[in-house]
């Protein structure tokens, strides 16, 4: 760490360029974790999320050894310089948080203040509007989901989007090809349906389910909240990862991924993971998708 650059506008292009080439370099972001743990507290609000939001998205967690200083010093830091934020910056944070497995719970009534909310929503452009909107409600479902101290959901499950979520044409094009595959799979007594929105969760784009395998017979997982004991992994959902979900040249998924998966498991959902690539290559040989299909079946990861 002796050479590692001490000029904070560097430090924060490094992790700028580590997040926008999705470069998960250990040594690299050591050295950032390690800068950040020791100068959060002397850093402006601005320089302080260039450098931490993407560990987030990187989902890179700092080694053990530098842990502690670095989660206090950012804590105090951000608890410190909250309302110095933009608002849509403050959420980034917060989600860089949940990316990371930390429950940003102290700062929950920071942001559900009357005043947060309206610069938060101080908008003439409707896209940044929406933009807005579908962090804080994916904040709020993390919280729920993953925070026993938070008295969420907060905003409530019925309210939808302004607009229509659309899904990727690349999703919609390979799971319209694998999907017979996979009812065959299936077998019988289950029923595979495409692009799904579960009641428990906000419909946002985050939160869509490429394609869910559930029994004929039981409940439909929306239907059950936080799923009962009794219907956990008996429904998978079935993601399709893009190139871009992946860190580079790594089998790594970025944090927004791992997050999205944890957030299934959680309600009760087994999880059945595909690579895009993979099924392009191969989706002309029925042999070869159906092999495919079965091994990630075998695979899923239990719902927790």
């Amino acid at each position: 760490m002796a050479c590692f650059p001490k000029d904070r506008t560097l430090v924060g292009a490094m992790m700028n360029y580590c997040e926008s080439m999705r470069i998960r370099n250990p040594v690299i972001l050591t050295g950032c974790a390690d800068y950040l743990g020791k100068n959060a507290r002397s850093l402006p609000a601005g320089t302080i999320v260039s450098i931490f939001v993407p560990f987030g998205s990187l989902y890179f967690r700092p080694p053990e050894l530098i842990s502690n200083r670095f989660w206090k010093s950012l804590e105090d830091a951000v608890a410190n310089k909250f309302l110095q934020l933009k608002p849509n910056d403050a959420l980034d944070v917060l989600l860089a948080f949940v990316h990371l497995e930390r429950c940003p719970v102290k700062f929950v009534e920071k942001v559900f203040r009357a005043g947060f909310l309206d610069r938060l929503f101080h908008r003439r452009n409707l896209r940044s509007l929406d933009a807005s909107k579908t962090k804080l409600r994916l904040f709020d479902a993390a919280m729920t989901l993953e925070c026993p101290q938070y008295a969420g959901p907060m905003i409530p499950r019925g309210e939808r989007p302004g607009n229509p979520v659309c899904q990727d044409a690349r999703l919609k094009r390979i799971v319209n090809r694998f999907h017979p595959h996979l009812v065959k799979l299936a077998g019988r007594h289950y029923t595979v349906s495409k692009t799904i929105f579960l009641g428990q969760l906000p419909s946002i784009e985050f939160y869509a389910i490429d394609a869910l395998i559930y029994p004929k017979s039981g409940p439909f997982p929306s239907q059950v909240f936080s799923l009962e004991k009794r219907h956990r992994n008996l429904s998978t959902a079935v993601l399709v990862h893009l190139p871009e979900h992946f860190c580079r040249n790594s089998p790594q998924l970025m944090g927004p991924q791992v997050t999205r998966k944890r957030h299934f498991r959680k309600l009760g959902l087994r999880v059945m993971s595909l690579d895009f690539h993979t099924l392009e290559k191969i989706v002309n040989d029925p042999l070869a998708v159906a092999r495919y299909l079965e091994e990630r079946l075998l695979a899923a990861e239990e719902g927790m």
